[in-house]
Parts: structure tokens; sequence; C-alpha cells
């Protein structure tokens, strides 16, 4: 009776968790499924028929959306300033976590905690004087500002991954390559950041996303219209009297689509990366 009575109870469970799951995945899902078949329908119909398969799949919406709006130029800005923000970052999010941890300072400890508060500022509250202090110092390229304003801010937690990850590579390898006369340059590129593959990578992935999705600083120090974002790209379609919502929508699935294949494909790697460098730090 016994048995029957837990195998029974086990069902119920296994019955409940699942209809948990699924319901948290139609949740998830079903604004996707939105964005997917409203980006083929023209304005009426995605009120009159908000959640039904279009009549005519309006195809041309992508082209007029990406070549006719310019929209691949703002894709390009995206990509140029992700590229070379996580590019930054990792050059001197390397060179720092090696500092920090193989190096014996006497600040080493105070230095990480002092870069560990720039986990905790929020980015809108420093923004306004982050945009005086550019201005000030005469800095007009926002392809310049933006790559570095984006470093700035993913600096912290880039430390803090590597730091972790770091501090559980053996020294061996350094110390063998120290006595064979390796520079400390050498020992960097050739021994330390071929082991920091998992973390750079990880790091890689969570920074470009995050620039990727960015809004709020590009906002801020972008003014012309070649230099900007994908992010600020959608916002054209957006009038003052008039929105084209089947273009913003059309903007707005080309624009996450490439973060929603980045984190479907390398969700492992990010999540194992944060956790690792959480526990190991």
């Amino acid at each position: 009776m016994q048995k029957a009575a837990g195998r029974k109870e086990n069902k119920v469970l296994d019955v409940a968790k699942y209809l948990i799951l699924g319901s948290y995945t139609i949740a998830i899902l079903f604004p996707l499924y939105f964005l997917v078949v409203s980006s083929l329908k023209n304005d009426n119909e995605i009120f009159l028929n908000p959640f039904g398969l279009p009549k005519n799949f309006l195809w041309e919406n992508y082209r007029e959306v990406f070549i006719n709006f310019k929209l691949f130029i703002n894709m390009l800005n995206s990509l140029y300033y992700a590229f070379f923000g996580v590019l930054l970052v990792v050059i001197v999010g390397v060179l720092a976590s090696y500092a920090i941890v193989r190096m014996r300072w006497k600040l080493s400890n105070k230095v990480f905690a002092l870069l560990m508060t720039g986990m905790l500022v929020p980015m809108h509250s420093v923004i306004l004087p982050l945009y005086l202090s550019v201005r000030r110092a005469g800095i007009t390229s926002p392809r310049i500002v933006l790559a570095l304003i984006f470093a700035a801010f993913a600096l912290p937690r880039t430390i803090f991954i590597l730091s972790g990850f770091l501090k559980d590579l053996p020294r061996t390898i350094e110390e063998a390559a120290v006595i064979d006369g390796a520079s400390l340059i050498r020992i960097v590129v050739s021994i330390v950041i071929p082991m920091l593959k998992p973390a750079i990578a990880t790091i890689c992935i969570f920074n470009f996303l995050t620039i990727w999705n960015d809004l709020l600083i590009g906002l801020v120090f972008i003014t012309k219209d070649i230099d900007k974002t994908l992010q600020l790209g959608i916002l054209k379609f957006k009038g003052d009297y008039v929105t084209m919502y089947n273009y913003v929508i059309t903007a707005i699935l080309i624009a996450i689509a490439p973060t929603i294949t980045v984190y479907l494909i390398f969700q492992k790697r990010i999540i194992s990366g944060i956790t690792a460098g959480a526990v190991k730090g």
C-alpha cells in the first residue's frame, strides 16, 4: 500500500512539474510567436488579427526595414561597438586579473575590492556626470566614446569572472616558464591566455549580448544617424503622429534574433562561466 501511494504521489508531482514547466515555456515562447507572425503582416492585420497567422505573408517587410530604411547600417554599427568594446575589456581584464591574482603586492586585495564596487553602481546613476566629463574632455567621436564606456562598465564583472578562474589554475607551468627565462608578456600571452580560454569565451559572449542590447548609452551619446546602433535604429519607425508597427516589430525581431541564437548555442558556457567565477573567486 505504501509503495502504491508513493508511486501515485510521484505521478502527481511529475504531472504538476510538467504542467508548470509547460506553462512557463508557453509564456516564454508566445511573445516570440507574436513577433514572428506580426512581422509578416500589415498594420491593419496586426490589430484586427493580432495572434492569428497572416493571410498574406509579407516578406517584403524585411527588405523594407533592412535595405530601404538602412537598418543594416545600424546593425553594422552595433557590431562595431560590440567588437571593440569586448576586445578592449578582454585585454584590460586579463592583464588586471593576472596582476591582482598572480603578482604579490600589498594593495592587490584592496584594488580588487575597489573594482568590485563597480558592479554595485547602476549605470543610470552616472550617465549625466559621464556625459559632462566626455564633453569637457572634448571627445566627440561616439565610436571611441562608446567603446570606452562599454568596456568600463563591463570591466568589474570581467575581472570578477577571470580572477575566479585564475585562482584555480596551477602556477607550475608559469614557474617553469620563469625558470626558462620567459618574459612576463610571454607568460601571459603563451600560457595564461590559453588556460583562460573558457573564461574569456564566457565574458566575450556575455559582454557582446550586453552591448548589443544597449539603448541608454547610445541614446545619450550618439547624435548622428550614421553612428546610431541597431536599438536606436528601431526608433526611426516611430514618428510623432504615425508609427509603422509592422516595421517596428520586424526590426525588433531582427535585433533579438542574434542574441537568442548566441544564447541558445552558448548558454551552458555562459552559466558555467559565471558560476565558476562566483564559486572559485
